[in-house]
């Protein structure tokens, strides 16, 4: 009878321990900045759940496969450490970006949000155009 063995290295956990903590500090200082109308009428704590799981989920998640993609060094902390800050302001920008976006518009037609999307006009704020 054959019994299957998975070798892993034994810092292999502690590294994306590392790399999922610092995602998730990432996520919520994005969203210290730059959070969504509705996420601030939900409770604090459940707002502090729901970023702080999340950064630490996709940041435990990905950060391997991103560091591997990069060529990079696992084990080497530093690597962890801007691997999940990456990942974790990311994973929190970009559901707000969209959600912010989604609710500025929310009372227009789809046509009228299409044609500001081909027109670039999405990308601009307060009159200035982002680059």
């Amino acid at each position: 009878k054959r019994r299957m063995v998975f070798m892993v290295d034994s810092h292999w956990f502690l590294d994306r321990f590392v790399s999922s903590i610092t995602a998730a500090f990432a996520g919520l200082i994005v969203a210290l900045f730059f959070m969504p109308e509705q996420f601030k009428q939900m409770p604090k704590p459940v707002q502090f759940i729901l970023v702080f799981g999340i950064g630490m989920f996709l940041g435990f998640v990905l950060s391997g496969g991103l560091l591997q993609y990069l060529h990079a060094d696992s084990s080497d902390w530093d690597n962890s450490m801007g691997a999940g800050a990456l990942i974790g302001s990311l994973s929190t920008a970009v559901p707000i970006w969209v959600a912010n976006t989604i609710r500025k518009r929310e009372h227009r037609d789809v046509v009228e949000v299409a044609k500001e999307v081909r027109s670039g006009d999405v990308f601009k704020s307060k009159g200035v155009e982002n680059e």
